[in-house]
């Protein structure tokens, strides 16, 4: 596999990856290393640079949300086979021990999202089946949870809902505008990738804004909320499979259907993260774009007068980046 003729799995922090990788291989070549059945924290009397290990589930290319109570959900994923992890787990901590929750999942989301919604309950959306490596099934609709606190093995995921107006798409981003949830890219089919921007209201109605010019088409992007009103979200670089193209477009979109192009990043780059910073700038670090070596530069954009301006080089693919 050429790597510029592939793009990572999905860009966001909860995943890691270390080579180049499709979201529905084809491949016959051995498995992967096992994803670790093991979850790192650092603890607060813990050294610096030290992380504490507690046994969890093993599962990659999850999804996974911050709940009201400081709680964790993580949702589905595929273990190293890519054999279908049909379950969800609530994690917290009580000061010395990890604390598990398990809740079945109706079925396989690899690649999929979730969103905090009002009423302590959470939206499951999008994702494919893992399930062997030539599997070419994505997963329709989406979930909305039944509310928080939830008890042990509870049944928490009501009805499936946006069946026919749901773009299928995994490895997308989802965002939270003011009283919606923004879904933005992800791959659509083994070969095309979801054109159209996805939002779902809070009264559960979902609509679809087409996107000229193929500017939302695109997988390992970020998806940043920008402060001030109307809630935007800034949306940068990616692949586009169709175009076997990594991205330095980027764009800004508000609610109802507002598309706002921007000046392009000084490098094409998928893979990154993009953190607001608390001036209203965003720092974007890392990454890759199909050359041998990952991008060794950093930039911030300023989103009230459009620029960009370099902010150092850190060499590194998918970083985290933390807000500060």
């Amino acid at each position: 596999m050429q790597r510029a003729a592939c793009a990572p799995p999905l860009p966001c922090s909860r995943w890691s990856r270390s080579s180049c990788q499709e979201l529905s291989p084809t491949s016959s070549a051995a498995p992967q290393e096992a994803p670790a059945a093991v979850t790192t924290l650092a603890l607060p009397g813990d050294a610096v640079g030290k992380w504490s290990s507690f046994a969890t589930d093993a599962r990659r290319y999850y999804s996974g949300v911050r709940l009201d109570d400081g709680s964790v959900l993580v949702c589905g994923g595929s273990d190293a086979y890519l054999s279908d992890v049909l379950n969800c787990n609530r994690l917290s901590f009580d000061g010395t021990q990890l604390l598990q929750q398990t809740f079945a999942l109706p079925e396989a989301r690899y690649g999929a999202t979730l969103s905090p919604l009002p009423s302590n309950t959470v939206l499951l959306a999008g994702g494919k089946i893992a399930n062997g490596t030539n599997s070419t099934a994505w997963t329709k609709g989406a979930r909305v949870s039944s509310p928080f606190p939830w008890s042990d093995n509870a049944s928490i995921w009501g009805t499936s809902e946006g069946d026919l107006a749901l773009s299928p798409r995994a490895g997308h981003t989802a965002t939270r505008l003011g009283s919606n949830t923004v879904m933005i890219g992800g791959d659509a089919t083994v070969v095309m990738q979801a054109a159209s921007i996805d939002v779902r209201s809070d009264d559960g109605v979902w609509t679809k804004v087409d996107v000229p010019d193929a500017l939302a088409t695109r997988t390992n992007h970020t998806a940043t909320l920008l402060p001030g009103s109307p809630p935007r979200v800034l949306v940068l670089g990616g692949y586009n499979r169709e175009q076997s193209a990594w991205l330095d477009s980027g764009f800004i979109f508000s609610l109802p259907n507002t598309i706002t192009t921007i000046a392009p990043m000084k490098e094409k780059r998928g893979g990154h993260t993009a953190t607001l910073l608390d001036d209203g700038s965003v720092l974007v670090v890392g990454g890759q774009n199909g050359t041998a070596a990952f991008l060794s530069t950093a930039w911030r954009y300023y989103p009230n007068d459009g620029h960009w301006e370099s902010a150092g080089s850190p060499a590194r693919e998918s970083a985290t980046v933390p807000r500060v």
